[in-house]
C-alpha cells in the first residue's frame, strides 16, 4: 500500500474513532448493552473507583463488541465524574495446531470487523455474581468463566481435548485495545502503555491527557495481567490495528507476541515497526493508539486431557510507568518491584529494598521449615521400615514357632507308635488320648496359628508401606 493510501487510511480511521469520542465517552447504565452486566459494589468506590460493563459469553467487551461498553468511574474529581468510556475491543484469540494443521478464532458472538467468530450454540448461567459459559470450537471443549472484584476482571477459561488425537499446541492471546476518554478535552489515539519489568507479567495503557509528553501526575489505566507466568509465552505493547492482524495471522502457525514495546509507521507495512521505548523504562517514548497482547499455551494436550488458563483485566489510577507494585515509585528506580515499600527503604545501603529482604528471609524460613518438616518425615519413614522389619522379623518368628509345633506333632507321633509296639494297647490308647489332649491346650494357649495369619497381615501392610514410601521419593 502506497504512502498515500495508507495515510488517507489512518486519517479516515482517525476521523471515525473522533466522533466515537462523543458517542462514546460519557458512559451509563441506559448505553446499549445486549451482553450480561457486571457492576462493582458501591463499597469498592473509595478504594479502587467503580467499574460497569457488559461481557458476551465467550468474555469479550467493548464499545466494538455487540455486548455492550466496559466504563470506569475513577472516584477522582481530576478526571472526571462518573463513568467514562474505556475499552474499544477486548477480546482473546484462540489458536490451536493438531496433526500440523493450525486453526484460529476470536473468542467473540459477533464477528465486530473481525473474519472468525463462535458460530455454535454457547450456554451460559450466572451463579454468586460469576459468569459460566460453555461452548466448543473444532475439538475443543471450553468452559469459561468470568468474575469481577471491585476493579478487577478475571478470565479463565478451561480447554478439554475431545478428539482422540494430540493437540499439539493451544495458545490464547487476550488482546486489549483501550480509548481512555478522562480529562477535560479528551485526546483520541494519545495513549501511553508501559510493562512490568518481573512477574507475573502486567501491561498498562494510560491516559496521556497531553498532548506531547506523559505527565508525571497519576492518570487513569487498565490494564491486562497474567495470574500464573508459567503458562506464559510472550507478550507485547503494539497499535491498533496491527497487533490483531499481526495475532490473527496464522499463516505460520499460532503467532509468539514480540516481548517489545513497539509502533507502526504503516499497519500494513512491517518493516514499519519501531522500537518506542529507547531509553529502557519500559514505557512508550509517545502517545498514540496502544493495544496490549499476552499470549498463554494450554497445550499440548492428549486425547480427553484439560487445561485452564487465568487472566485479568483491571481498571485504576497510578503513575504512567513501570510500577507492579504500585507504590509509586517507578522501575528502574524502585529498589524492590515486586513489593509494596513507598520508603524505599535499605537498612544496608546494598540497593536492594528491606521489603525485599525481607520477604526473602521469610522464603529462607518457610524454605527451612519446609527441609525440618521433610526430616520429621524420613525419621517417620525410617521407623515405619524398622516396623515392617520388626513385622517381618515376627512372621519369621511365628513361622518357625508352628514348625516346632508340626515337629512336637510328630515326635508325638513317634512316641504313639512306640508304645503301640510295647503290647499295652489300653494304655496306648490312654496315653495317645492324653497327647491329644495336650496338643489341642498348647494350639489354644500359644494361639501360634492365629499369631502367624497376624504376623502375615502385619508384613503385607509393612510391604504396601515400604511400596508407598517407594513411590513418593
Amino acid at each position: 500500500m502506497s504512502s498515500r493510501w495508507s495515510s488517507l487510511f489512518t486519517f479516515c480511521a482517525v476521523l471515525c474513532a473522533s466522533q466515537s469520542v462523543w458517542a462514546h465517552g460519557q458512559c451509563d447504565e441506559s448505553t446499549g448493552i445486549s451482553g450480561s452486566i457486571f457492576q462493582s459494589d458501591p463499597s469498592c468506590k473509595s478504594d479502587t473507583g467503580l467499574v460497569m460493563l457488559s461481557i458476551d459469553k465467550c468474555g469479550a467487551f467493548g464499545s466494538s463488541i455487540s455486548a455492550g461498553d466496559a466504563c470506569f468511574d475513577p472516584n477522582d474529581t481530576r478526571f472526571s465524574n462518573g463513568y467514562r468510556d474505556t475499552v474499544f475491543e477486548s477480546k482473546p484469540f484462540l489458536c490451536y495446531t493438531q496433526g500440523g494443521n493450525t486453526k484460529g478464532s476470536w473468542l467473540t458472538e459477533s464477528r465486530s470487523a473481525t473474519s472468525s467468530y463462535i458460530s455454535g450454540p454457547i450456554s451460559s448461567r450466572m451463579e454468586d455474581g460469576v459468569l459460566h459459559s460453555s461452548f466448543s470450537y473444532e475439538g475443543l471443549q471450553i468452559d469459561a468463566r468470568f468474575e469481577l472484584d471491585c476493579n478487577v476482571l478475571k478470565h479463565c477459561y478451561s480447554f478439554t481435548n475431545t478428539t482422540s488425537a494430540t493437540i499439539s499446541e493451544i495458545a490464547i492471546t487476550p488482546y486489549l485495545d483501550s480509548d481512555l476518554y478522562f480529562g477535560e478535552d479528551p485526546i483520541l489515539a494519545n495513549d501511553y502503555g508501559a510493562a512490568a519489568s518481573g512477574s507475573p507479567k502486567t501491561l498498562w495503557v494510560f491516559d496521556g491527557m497531553t498532548d506531547d509528553e506523559v505527565s508525571s501526575n497519576p492518570a487513569p489505566f487498565i490494564a491486562l495481567e497474567s495470574l500464573d507466568d508459567r503458562s506464559l509465552d510472550s507478550w507485547e505493547i503494539g497499535q491498533y490495528s496491527e497487533q490483531r492482524y499481526y495475532i490473527e495471522d496464522i499463516s505460520g502457525g499460532c503467532a509468539h507476541l514480540r516481548n517489545d514495546i513497539h509502533w507502526a509507521g504503516d499497519i500494513f507495512d512491517i518493516t514499519s515497526i519501531v522500537n518506542v521505548d529507547r531509553n529502557g523504562d519500559l514505557v512508550t517514548d509517545r502517545g498514540y493508539d496502544v493495544t496490549l497482547a499476552l499470549r498463554f499455551d494450554a497445550g499440548p494436550l492428549e486425547a480427553g486431557q484439560t487445561s485452564e488458563i487465568c487472566y485479568a483485566v483491571r481498571w485504576g489510577v497510578g503513575l504512567p510507568c513501570s510500577d507492579a507494585d504500585g507504590d509509586g515509585v517507578c522501575f528502574p528506580d524502585d529498589n524492590c518491584e515486586s513489593v509494596y515499600n513507598p520508603d524505599q527503604g535499605d537498612a544496608d545501603g546494598d540497593g536492594v529494598g528491606d521489603a525485599c529482604e525481607e520477604s526473602a528471609d521469610a522464603g529462607i524460613e518457610d524454605a527451612s521449615t519446609s527441609d525440618a518438616g521433610a526430616e520429621d518425615a524420613a525419621t517417620a519413614d525410617a521407623g515405619a521400615e524398622d516396623a515392617a522389619t520388626s513385622d517381618a522379623g515376627a512372621e519369621d518368628a511365628a513361622t518357625s514357632d508352628a514348625g516346632a509345633i508340626d515337629a512336637a506333632t510328630a515326635d508325638a507321633g513317634s512316641v504313639d507308635a512306640a508304645t503301640s509296639d510295647a503290647g499295652d494297647a489300653g494304655q496306648v490308647k490312654d496315653d495317645a488320648g492324653s497327647d491329644e489332649e495336650e496338643s489341642d491346650d498348647d494350639s489354644g494357649c500359644a494361639v501360634q496359628p492365629g499369631a502367624r495369619h497376624n504376623g502375615l497381615w502385619a508384613a503385607l501392610f509393612a510391604f504396601a508401606g515400604l511400596t508407598t514410601l517407594r513411590r513418593r521419593r
